[in-house]
């Protein structure tokens, strides 16, 4: 359960809410175009991390940490303009 859904997800929210974090660029594109090229990245090495891991708690711990963090990102420019 943990080396497969959750890793999917975070690596899913880590790409969407990289485009809050990460500048735009000359081009207004980087915050999108790599976030999507690292995608792979971010998901191998958290489903390594998942799998190869003697302690999956502290693993769990770390994946939904990063998963409620990166879905913060996500969902926090939705409500910065509603006040």
């Amino acid at each position: 359960m943990l080396a497969g859904p959750l890793v999917v997800l975070c690596a899913l929210l880590t790409m969407v809410g990289a485009s809050v974090w990460m500048p735009a660029g000359a081009a207004q594109l980087n915050n999108v175009a790599i976030p999507l090229l690292l995608l792979p990245l971010i998901w191998g090495a958290l489903f390594f991390y998942a799998c190869l891991t003697s302690r999956l708690g502290r693993a769990c711990g770390v994946i939904m940490v990063l998963t409620l963090l990166n879905g913060g990102l996500v969902i926090w420019p939705l409500n910065v303009g509603q006040g």
